[in-house]
């Protein structure tokens, strides 16, 4: 089995995890994952609303269609792909649009995919002999459905500040009506302020859940759970 995920990281690293899942899927658990006993969802909680609205961060569309030729040209790169065929976006997507957008296109090349938020699984894995014909469909459909480079911006304190909101508010008990419990979070001023000051998030709630539980859970309940529950907050409350 391998799967590709777009971490939720900051600053250099946002786009850094978006060109690492474009480069191509990393090897990761082989075979079907075992199902792990745990409640049945209930639903998520109602739709999440900003109690602190931020202004949304902007990029010009000759920027986003920069960034996405380099974005590109890394992918074809990593996954020695020459004079790879020049294919015009369909549309851009959102991070949580990843999985489910472009899966399907993967299956309509002819390889089983299964998505579910930002994460795309392959169950039959890919072999030696399948390679290249995967990472130049893998090319085509990031392509035609390409991450906005505008949700891989730096996080200011202000977005941070939402993502935290989110985080307490809505994802921890979205996470809970899947049975999973997680560490209770830092203050909003030290998450911030902890956070510019490292690589990674502070904490993260959507991480532990998938290290402790999800990635051990079928494929079908994963996606589910990818689906059910964004990493993220809505992007047009964060970026516009």
């Amino acid at each position: 089995m391998c799967t590709r995920r777009l971490a939720r990281t900051i600053a250099a690293g946002l786009l850094a995890a978006l060109m690492g899942c474009l480069a191509g899927c990393t090897p990761a658990r082989v075979g079907q994952s075992p199902e792990t006993s745990g409640s049945s969802t209930v639903g998520a909680p109602a739709p999440w609303v900003p109690s602190h609205p931020i202004a949304p961060s902007t990029m010009s569309a000759d920027e986003q269609t920069q960034l996405r030729a380099q974005m590109l040209a890394n992918e074809a790169s990593q996954a020695n792909l020459v004079d790879p065929p020049q294919t015009d976006l369909i549309r851009w997507i959102t991070p949580d649009e990843y999985g489910p957008v472009v899966s399907q296109c993967l299956r309509d090349a002819g390889f089983n995919a299964v998505g579910g938020g930002s994460s795309i699984w392959y169950p039959d894995g890919i072999g030696p002999a399948q390679r290249s014909a995967f990472d130049l469909a893998t090319y085509v459909c990031d392509s035609k459905y390409t991450v906005n480079p505008k949700y891989n911006q730096v996080l200011t304190a202000d977005q941070l500040g939402m993502v935290y909101d989110y985080d307490v508010q809505w994802l921890v008990p979205c996470i809970a009506t899947f049975g999973i419990t997680v560490s209770s979070p830092p203050t909003r001023d030290t998450f911030v302020s902890q956070t510019l000051q490292q690589s990674g998030l502070a904490w993260e709630p959507k991480a532990q859940a998938e290290t402790s539980v999800v990635n051990y859970w079928s494929l079908d309940r994963q996606a589910q759970f990818e689906s059910t529950c964004p990493t993220m907050p809505p992007v047009q409350y964060m970026f516009g």
